[in-house]
């Protein structure tokens, strides 16, 4: 019951990425796409880290034989919000709603949560993660 009231918890995170920011705000650090994508997935897996951490350690504490599926989750789940970032940026267009890309969001986000498709949010992040340096390439690099 944890893990699955946080993989809610990450689905709910997942959805405020539906939404582009204005190009003002994508410009404001003046990085490269790259860097840009690299700052904001390890910003995003700190805040996922920091927060399930306490409750995955008390969660291992009372079921010792639920350590590895911990982690397993924990890889899963940082995974999936890699590819909902990446694919975000991949179709990223300024102060628009990405409401089409909920449903690829949606069958991923289930898929991460059976054992056999674990692995699906690792290669999808993968693929798009050089979709969304191409796509930003443009809007970045004037």
């Amino acid at each position: 019951l944890p893990l699955f009231l946080l993989w809610f918890l990450t689905v709910i995170i997942i959805s405020f990425h539906s939404e582009c920011e204005s190009i003002q705000i994508l410009r404001e650090g003046d990085k490269s796409p790259g860097k840009y994508l690299s700052d904001k997935l390890k910003t995003n897996i700190t805040y996922i880290i920091i927060l399930y951490t306490p409750l995955l350690i008390i969660n291992t504490i009372f079921n010792n034989e639920f350590l590895f599926i911990n982690i397993l989750f924990v890889v899963t789940q940082i995974f999936l919000l890699c590819f909902t970032i990446c694919f975000k940026y991949s179709s990223y267009r300024p102060t628009k709603n990405l409401i089409g890309n909920s449903i690829a969001v949606a069958i991923i986000s289930i898929c991460s949560a059976l054992p056999y498709f674990f692995p699906l949010p690792a290669i999808f992040s993968l693929f798009y993660f050089d979709k969304a340096k191409k796509n930003l390439n443009q809007y970045l690099n004037d």
